[in-house]
């Protein structure tokens, strides 16, 4: 058995590469795995030149958190001048990627070290997309343009494309990125990000907006069978949390007997929500025959991706646009309206019944005229004839005729 086919071997890291966003100087490829002695791969390095005395430098055995800076320090004794002139303008996109071999890459899941001190996948997952995202409003920023103008307008793109949430945890990423490099000595001052809009600028604005089943029921009805159709309904019957349904498994779509379930696990836990056989059915109809118990219904970028795609879907259709907060509050309504016990509704919507009334719980033309019918319905209930009329003999002294005539007055 060859060494590459060892079964306790750890996977080989991915290259590493020097440059600016247009051009790669020099390679480092992770070439033997580590040993019993020795806990690091060995890496050797390719420098991409004709003019390079050695093309291939062996780096030695070194932490991913390090190979990057032995890297520059070879690459600039082979090749000062283009290294002067050229690897120093880094762009924004390679100081990012530095950052998360740095700090994110020692803390991942799989990583060798207490699990108190490992990121979550969820935590991982997010700087990934933030990477990814920054890199598309920052373009062809370089290391040595980032000033607190050029931070605040990168703020700016992700706020005209973003949600307000994910707007937030990009800029957390952002801050992070930005605090590393000054500490890092890769940029010469420490830069300040806000992420407060000025008023009357223009850009996404929180969509607070709660539909109506039958706004739902039309956007449905009109959509081919895809991703954001499949979250759209089981949002408009759970209630549940953009995070909650992109990462359900088919698996969390089950029953038990005759009863069915939707099992979510977020950031107040697992619960199980009921639904009917009907929405079991439904949802179930989505599952190709090629998908597994463990696969999921929805791609990761699926999360960030759904918003933008439902607001349009609505637009198109003439609805006005909600987004998927907009169905959890939808749900929040008809429950109360339905008068559920406050324990059991705790266990289907994962928040208190405080959370409900200050936040979710909206109200609407029906829920006013129904104060009217109930208030009528009361007072009718409550009048009884008999108890009044023995009331007035009792109280006033009179005759039975006499108090008949009074009631009828």
């Amino acid at each position: 058995m060859s060494k590459r086919t060892k079964p306790n071997q750890p996977p080989k890291p991915e290259p590493i590469k020097i440059g600016t966003s247009g051009r790669t100087y020099a390679t480092a490829y992770a070439n033997r795995p580590p040993t019993k002695r020795m806990d690091n791969w060995s890496w050797k390095m390719v420098i991409h030149s004709e003019d390079a005395e050695k093309n291939s430098v062996s780096l030695g055995r070194l932490a991913i958190r390090d190979v990057r800076k032995k890297m520059e320090q070879v690459y600039k004794e082979e090749q000062p001048q283009v290294y002067a002139n050229e690897v120093e303008k880094q762009s924004f996109v390679d100081l990012m990627e530095m950052w998360y071999l740095d700090v994110v890459v020692p803390r991942l899941p799989e990583a060798k070290i207490r699990d108190e001190f490992k990121l979550s996948k969820r935590t991982v997952l997010n700087y990934q997309q933030g990477i990814k995202n920054l890199g598309k409003v920052a373009k062809d920023l370089l290391v040595s343009e980032l000033n607190e103008k050029s931070a605040q307008e990168m703020v700016r793109g992700l706020q005209l494309k973003y949600a307000p949430r994910t707007v937030q945890l990009h800029a957390t990423t952002l801050r992070q990125i930005l605090l590393w490099a000054w500490k890092k000595q890769k940029i010469d001052v420490q830069i300040t990000v806000v992420t407060k809009r000025p008023k009357g600028e223009k850009g996404y604005v929180n969509n607070r907006h709660t539909p109506t089943d039958a706004d739902v029921e039309k956007l449905l009805g009109s959509m081919r069978m895809c991703s954001l159709k499949m979250m759209v309904y089981i949002g408009w019957k759970t209630g549940a949390r953009t995070g909650e349904i992109c990462d359900l498994v088919w698996g969390d779509v089950f029953r038990t007997g005759k009863d069915c379930w939707i099992r979510f696990s977020g950031k107040t836990g697992t619960r199980k929500c009921p639904i009917t056989e009907e929405v079991y059915t439904e949802v179930r109809s989505f599952k190709r025959d090629t998908d597994s118990e463990q696969g999921r219904l929805f791609t990761p970028s699926f999360r960030t991706n759904c918003s933008p795609q439902l607001r349009k879907s609505c637009e198109i259709r003439g609805i006005e646009p909600f987004t998927v907060y907009g169905l959890r509050r939808l749900r929040v309504d008809t429950l109360q309206r339905q008068g559920i016990e406050t324990a059991v509704y705790e266990r289907i919507m994962g928040h208190s019944i405080r959370m409900a009334q200050e936040i979710y719980r909206t109200t609407n033309d029906a829920d006013l005229q129904g104060t009217l019918k109930s208030s009528a319905s009361n007072r009718s209930a409550s009048i009884d004839p008999e108890a009044v009329l023995t009331g007035l003999i009792e109280r006033l002294g009179l005759s039975l005729e006499e108090a008949l005539m009074r009631l009828m007055k």
